[in-house]
């Protein structure tokens, strides 16, 4: 809490003192006096009955309560791995999400660091101590720290009061997941199975969309005269002889990125990031543009399919089976690869990168000649992935896809030095969270620093867009991204850059990721099915009436033209409305009655996606292995 760069839900090392956190532990009492308790009961009924059995029972004794000391650490070293990379307690959900997203044993393993497993493994480890003190005559010792300690617990919690605590100081880790786990296995349920409804039948065998609850009056498209600013032709490349660069950036969220309250008095208007804003007046940008999801592969998944995500808690996008084609597919580049300092193991749609050609470079697979800088243990240093990636765009010949993933802005916003500090604390989280938006800015100016070097400029199409947006306290509880459906947590950006082919537009209406894909082909004069497209191109007139977005917690959103968002919250059955127009801020919560139609297309859309997107899915699976087995079939036609 003292050491890491961002502590969870706010701390302020400046605020606290380590006596502040030692003297929580009495609360652990509560979980130690009934669990011994049930540990005793439960001891004596397996004495009983491996008596019954004929068996000696005092080596299982043992044995039973080192295996609860080990599940007492993993539960602890779960939680609080949990508490300091997304700042939200361990809870129903999350559990929810790993396990069916086939998170498991070894990806969990694999996420914990050394220190971490030997807190996991210390609860055992003084127990065994204590059998060996037990039978070598030191008894009296063993008893009298033992009564010490819990003499010290105890008298902790007199001064309290004085001392003063945070609530999320009072968590037991124990007690409160097993809290949470049982109501949710108890009570949760579908509060909205009685209102879901499918779309039409036409919909419902459609991958765009065509139910009037979805589209509706079109509108001018974004981009003015529904053309492109310049056709390939006279002297410009053909959509073929483009190279195709994207960049996503982790956590960047809209309403950060051109912030001018940094501005001291007196002061320039430093804002995070100059270089991004000057490519936002020279190109396509989207802003007033949210990311379908609060969680990353979901996002990514939209960004390069041109669809939107499944809004359910299982991650559909990091299933390893997806066939879902992707922008580099669609527009025939046998080159692509994605570069990032990021583990992509887990919590990233390997599965569609991989069938889709994507060779990928990440924080285990960066070649070691880059790595000139200290390593998180999750993360990279960004400068030197960036080096591998400027390197390997350089040395491209052909035309390519290349992606390159950012980390700096994620949790725990790790402090890269004085060069890149645009505010010089770097206590809090968004102090650090600003300095890192200007390293990201000074990596994409050094990338087109090297495109101007190496000539390709002028045939580089660059995308940029932050993955969803990142929350700092704007509302109770919701820090980080990935917990919380305001909108904070989707406000982000995009932009296409390639001056040749596009003229300078800010785009107003609401977009979202699955957005960019279609803009950017009709922009590049790329032919493509727009039956299999859920997003809207800027170039087309607009049908939609609604973009949605999908949170974490289970809570399904959906924001018309005007602003209007209305969100369903699965987990507790509540139904509100925030208008955004009015209500930027999102403090004053309404009732949904008055919003009937949105919120049918709403529960519409929540049952429609995740069916269309598996049919989908499927088809394509079975489409592959026909050709797979035609392959095989003329194969030993030939031998």
């Amino acid at each position: 809490m003292f050491t890491v760069d961002a502590a969870p839900f706010g701390f302020d090392a400046n605020q606290h003192r380590w006596l502040d956190l030692m003297l929580n532990a009495y609360r652990d009492l509560e979980f130690v006096v009934p669990s011994t308790l049930v540990l005793a009961v439960a001891g004596f009924v397996l004495a009983w009955l491996l008596r019954k059995l004929g068996w000696k029972p005092s080596w299982w004794r043992h044995l039973l309560i080192l295996a609860m000391m080990l599940l007492i650490g993993v539960f602890h070293g779960a939680f609080y791995r949990v508490a300091f990379v997304m700042h939200v307690p361990l809870g129903y959900d999350a559990l929810q999400e790993a396990w069916l997203s086939g998170f498991g044993f070894s990806e969990f393993k694999a996420e914990l660091s050394p220190l971490y497993m030997m807190l996991m493994l210390l609860p055992a480890a003084l127990y065994l101590v204590g059998l060996i003190l037990n039978h070598s005559g030191w008894q009296r010792v063993r008893n009298g720290v033992t009564l010490s300690l819990l003499a010290a617990v105890a008298a902790m919690g007199a001064f309290e009061r004085y001392f003063g605590e945070e609530d999320f100081l009072r968590i037991n880790p124990v007690v409160h997941v097993s809290k949470d786990v049982i109501k949710g296995v108890l009570f949760s349920h579908n509060m909205f199975a009685d209102e879901e409804r499918e779309p039409s039948a036409a919909q419902m065998s459609s991958v765009s969309w065509i139910d009037p609850a979805f589209v509706g009056t079109p509108i001018p498209p974004a981009v003015a005269g529904a053309e492109v600013a310049v056709r390939p032709g006279g002297g410009i490349p053909a959509a073929s002889d483009f190279d195709v660069v994207m960049f996503i950036l982790e956590s960047v969220g809209r309403r950060y990125i051109f912030d001018t309250a940094l501005r001291g008095e007196g002061q320039p208007n430093d804002i995070p990031m100059p270089f991004l804003q000057a490519l936002s007046r020279e190109g396509l940008f989207f802003g007033n543009h949210y990311s379908p999801s609060n969680s990353s592969p979901r996002s990514i998944f939209s960004l390069v399919t041109g669809l939107g995500p499944v809004p359910v808690p299982y991650l559909f996008a990091t299933r390893s089976d997806i066939k879902v084609p992707t922008l580099g597919q669609i527009i025939d580049r046998q080159n692509a690869f994605l570069v990032t300092p990021s583990r992509t193991a887990h919590y990233f749609p390997r599965g569609l990168f991989v069938h889709a050609g994507i060779e990928i470079q990440d924080y285990y697979s960066i070649p070691d000649g880059y790595l000139k800088h200290p390593a998180s243990d999750w993360l990279r240093d960004e400068r030197d992935a960036m080096d591998a990636f400027i390197d390997r765009v350089s040395n491209e010949t052909g035309p390519f896809f290349g992606i390159y993933y950012s980390g700096a802005a994620h949790l725990a916003y790790t402090d890269y030095g004085p060069k890149f500090r645009i505010i010089d604390s770097i206590d809090r989280d968004i102090d650090r969270y600003y300095n890192n938006l200007r390293l990201l800015d000074v990596q994409l100016k050094r990338f087109y620093a090297a495109l101007e070097a190496r000539g390709r400029s002028d045939r580089t199409i660059v995308i940029i867009a932050g993955d969803h947006g990142e929350a700092f306290g704007q509302h109770e509880g919701n820090w980080g991204h990935s917990r919380a459906s305001y909108s904070e947590n989707f406000e982000t950006f995009a932009l296409i850059h390639q001056p040749r082919l596009f003229a300078p537009t800010h785009i107003e209406r609401p977009t979202v990721h699955s957005d960019v894909l279609p803009t950017l082909l009709d922009g590049m004069g790329v032919e493509f099915d727009r039956d299999l497209i859920q997003g809207e191109s800027a170039f087309a007139e607009g049908q939609r009436k609604y973009v949605f977005l999908y949170g974490n917690e289970n809570t399904v959103s959906s924001i018309d033209r005007d602003g209007t968002k209305l969100q369903l919250i699965y987990k507790t059955g509540e139904c509100r409305v925030f208008e955004l127009a009015q209500d930027p801020l999102e403090s004053t919560p309404l009732a949904c009655d008055g919003y009937e139609q949105q919120k049918i297309a709403t529960l519409k859309y929540k049952v429609y996606q995740p069916r269309i997107l598996s049919q989908y899915n499927a088809s394509l699976r079975q489409a592959s292995e026909n050709e797979q087995s035609l392959d095989l079939a003329v194969q030993r036609g030939h031998d």
